[in-house]
């Protein structure tokens, strides 16, 4: 007696596309993303604290990052954005009349 073998295909693998960053590495380029983001969200937030802040210039040039030093917001804080923050980073009618910068023009002025 001949017994006949099923033909059996043998199992398919799956196949597994390897990352190329290690999950340490995708969960600090995840956790960096969030931040950046959220980062950029909280200077809109207080460039709409203040009145016109979307469209603060310095010295010519577009000025987003308004209270601090570098132009795109991030960094140490000039004078404006450490007064801005000494008063509780309101617009009040005293921080408006001040002169955080001592310029001699009102920070509403300017």
């Amino acid at each position: 007696l001949k017994i006949k073998r099923a033909q059996v295909a043998a199992p398919q693998r799956k196949s597994r596309r390897r990352s190329l960053l290690s999950p340490m590495a995708r969960l600090i380029l995840w956790v960096l993303a969030v931040t950046l983001v959220t980062s950029a969200l909280a200077y809109k937030e207080y460039q709409s604290r203040i009145p016109n802040g979307d469209k603060v210039v310095r010295n010519g040039i577009p000025w987003p990052g308004v209270g601090h030093d570098a132009v795109a917001g991030d960094g140490p804080r000039n004078a404006f954005g450490v007064a801005f923050d000494r008063a509780g980073k309101l617009w009040t009618v005293e921080f408006c009349m001040a002169d955080a910068d001592e310029d001699g023009q009102s920070n509403g002025h300017e």
